[in-house]
């Protein structure tokens, strides 16, 4: 079997060989924690981001409804009207190329893209109603209430 040449040999050589196997194991343990904190990191920015780009749509969508307003509001004079539907029409589209960003996303779930068409739809809708709206304002020689109706 083994032949120790003395005592210190006997107890160092199983304590040196634990203390190798638990400096191993302790590298090995770091390595996975930043192998989880980096798929942890992608995975949240994904999240943010297309947390980012719906607020972005929203945001848009909330500026074009206050462009139909101004339209409403300040209509009556034909260099307002042209500016603020020309404007309401911008944001329109910006919206139409938002959604179409987050379509072609694909870390966006089927689910939530599912709803992201529904909307697209609702705001295609909307739009022609708009327009409707808008050939209504301008034909009642710009009465806001028959705007505001569609």
């Amino acid at each position: 079997m083994f032949n120790y040449t003395s005592i210190s040999r006997l107890v160092m050589t199983p304590v040196l060989a634990s203390l190798f196997l638990l400096v191993l194991l302790n590298g090995a343990s770091i390595l996975k924690s930043f192998s989880v904190l980096s798929s942890f990191d992608e995975l949240e920015n994904t999240l943010v981001q297309s947390e980012r780009d719906v607020n972005s749509v929203l945001s848009t969508f909330k500026t074009q409804v206050q462009e139909w307003k101004n339209v409403l509001l300040r209509g009556h004079n034909q260099k307002d009207r042209e500016k603020y539907w020309n404007r309401f029409k911008e944001r329109e589209a910006d919206i139409t190329r938002q959604f179409e960003q987050m379509l072609g996303n694909n870390v966006i779930s089927e689910k939530a893209k599912s709803e992201i068409r529904q909307f697209q739809k609702a705001h295609a809708l909307m739009a022609t109603r708009y327009r409707e709206g808008y050939e209504a304002f301008v034909a009642s020689g710009f009465d806001p209430k028959v705007g505001d109706s569609f």
